[in-house]
């Protein structure tokens, strides 16, 4: 038996600190009483029985698998890596409190519950999210609720590790990870801080004059290599730049690369277009929405928007009677309105013994949340 490292499997386990360094095993089988065709025969029976047995070891469990950026061959088909974790929360929808969180619920409860409505009336049953606010205001608490509620598995791409759009394609509509098996009705698609990922995603007006000042730029580096060459250009330096000039120069990974960059009429495509997707439940989320592209949020690709702002006096009085249990008889009023995020009210009811002493507490720090809010407003 060899031994060697690797890194094609589909899924790593990272439940150690150790690098996500697969390991593959080479094992060479002979028999003396089966032919050939049986041996094979064989092996493919203990190979259906060993996922067999980790299906049913894997039952009820919930993953979170982070997509990987590959470090080898970009050739089509070759085989993407997702890392997994067991996935266990204590976010609950009654534990997270914000502005629009009971519409959230009804409509997420609606698509669950009415497939049939979608089929009826010509509509994909399939659901995009986008989650939009400042950070620490509930962004990800509520990804992870959700797939609590749900009982689905958490499936996040950085876009950011994508190298063409053939990738993509093949991390978004992937449906085995390592013996796991998982269709849309089984997993969220999470892309999350999505105006962080990639510029593909961003306001085309936004980024047409860093475009047009790179367009005959190449850069090697193999996650960011683009090729931005106008037709007329490429007509001019045909003989210049030919394809085995190109190979040379940068590699036939990044070669790849150049002939298949992740585009955003490709996203668009890939998120509503011919192949539907039943069942699925997409999230973005991002702490600026100008900056996103208009076409990617538009209705039938997102179905809703949240807002996660800091809270509101009556989401603080929630978050303190919820926090000790019990109604409490407390005076907000003095308190303002989105000074806080969820994290200072929490922060603060472990701090205090009861809910009055909460308030107390938030009271004090009032005059400095003001002050860095303003600042935060003459900065932007």
């Amino acid at each position: 038996m060899q031994e060697s490292s690797s890194s094609s499997s589909s899924v790593g386990n990272s439940s150690s600190n150790k690098s996500s360094e697969n390991y593959h095993y080479q094992i060479t089988l002979f028999s003396r009483e089966l032919t050939f065709k049986q041996l094979k025969a064989a092996i493919s029976d203990w190979t259906m029985a060993y996922r067999n047995y980790m299906k049913h070891k894997n039952k009820g469990a919930s993953y979170h698998f982070t997509f990987l950026p590959s470090t080898g061959s970009l050739l089509q088909n070759a085989r993407v890596e997702f890392d997994k974790h067991h996935f266990s929360t204590s976010k609950s929808f009654d534990n997270l409190f914000y502005e629009g969180k009971q519409s959230l619920l009804q409509r997420l409860d609606f698509f669950l519950q009415n497939p049939q409505y979608y089929k009826q009336r010509g509509i994909a049953h399939s659901m995009g999210l986008m989650f939009y606010g400042e950070p620490g205001c509930g962004k990800t608490s509520t990804i992870k609720a959700i797939a609590a509620y749900t009982g689905r598995h958490l499936v996040e791409i950085p876009l950011s590790r994508i190298r063409s759009c053939d990738e993509l394609k093949r991390a978004f509509y992937l449906n085995s990870y390592d013996t796991i098996d998982l269709n849309f009705s089984d997993k969220i698609i999470v892309f999350e801080d999505i105006d962080c990922m990639s510029n593909v995603i961003k306001r085309r007006s936004t980024t047409s004059s860093s475009s047009s000042s790179s367009s005959d730029s190449i850069t090697s580096d193999t996650d960011d290599v683009t090729i931005r060459l106008q037709q007329e250009d490429l007509d001019k330096r045909e003989k210049k730049l030919s394809k085995q000039y190109l190979r040379n120069l940068i590699g036939s990974d990044s070669y790849s690369i150049v002939q298949d960059p992740l585009t955003l009429s490709f996203l668009l495509n890939l998120i509503d277009g011919i192949i539907e997707q039943p069942s699925r439940i997409l999230i973005m989320t991002t702490n600026h929405p100008d900056q996103i592209d208009p076409a990617l949020i538009r209705p039938g690709r997102i179905d809703f928007k949240q807002e996660f702002k800091r809270c509101s006096k009556p989401i603080i009085k929630d978050m303190i009677e919820h926090f000790f249990a019990k109604e409490c008889d407390i005076d907000v009023t003095q308190l303002h309105d989105y000074i806080y995020s969820p994290a200072d009210v929490v922060s603060a009811c472990m701090s205090a013994t009861d809910g009055q002493s909460t308030v107390e507490l938030l009271m004090k720090q009032q005059s400095r949340n003001i002050n860095v809010k303003i600042e935060q407003k003459i900065v932007s």
